[in-house]
């Protein structure tokens, strides 16, 4: 069967999606939001609020490290036929 022998790449295509996603999303919001944690991110940049800025500079770091390693899980549940 050729599902189980797709599913590392998929996730791992999944792990950088959503990464590349988050970050594209943050810079966007920075230059062109008027709401979202980019925009936040870019005034508190602009106001220069340095311990707000690295709180919510952590917050977003940990979402992302929080969803990679969600995905690492399942690779892992999925995988397990692998050995």
């Amino acid at each position: 069967m050729l599902l189980p022998a797709i599913v590392p790449s998929v996730l791992a295509g999944m792990r950088l999606g959503v990464v590349f996603c988050l970050l594209g999303v943050l810079v966007v919001e920075m230059f062109a939001g008027v709401r979202g944690m980019g925009y936040v991110m870019g005034s508190l940049a602009n106001g220069f609020q340095a311990p707000e800025l690295f709180a919510a500079t952590g917050l977003v770091s940990a979402a992302s490290i929080a969803i990679v390693l969600a995905l690492d899980h399942l690779n892992d549940k999925l995988s397990h036929w692998r050995g």
